[in-house]
């Protein structure tokens, strides 16, 4: 960019020169067309970078976008594992609370039928 605005003002001042002068040899109509010309390139070179960097910017965007949804897919999960894991606890304590309740009539009927 800075090399785009030294060849503008390097043409714009050959322009004056020429203008002051009042005439203008085919050697300096060159020179202002070559100038013109490396002026223009320099521009469209300016232009590529900033859609490049704009293309960059719009990936890095979607990536940044996925990533978050990656992210909440993940802790939705996460919360869903934390709640099948609470509820299997659950099931647990009650399976347990079973098998005592039955071991204990198991060991009443035992000692009832020792007893007789």
């Amino acid at each position: 960019m800075k090399r785009f605005l030294s060849t503008t003002m390097a043409v714009a001042m050959l322009g004056v020169l020429v203008g002051l002068s009042g005439c203008a040899t085919t050697k300096q109509l060159e020179e202002v067309r070559a100038l013109a010309e490396q002026a223009n390139r320099a521009a469209a070179q300016a232009r590529g970078a900033a859609a490049d960097a704009q293309k960059s910017g719009n990936n890095a965007q979607r990536a940044a976008a996925d990533a978050t949804a990656a992210a909440q897919q993940a802790q939705a999960t996460a919360s869903n594992a934390q709640a099948t894991a609470d509820q299997a606890a659950l099931s647990a304590a009650d399976a347990r609370a079973c098998c005592e309740a039955n071991a204990e009539r198991i060991d009443r009927a035992f000692r009832k039928a020792q007893t007789k």
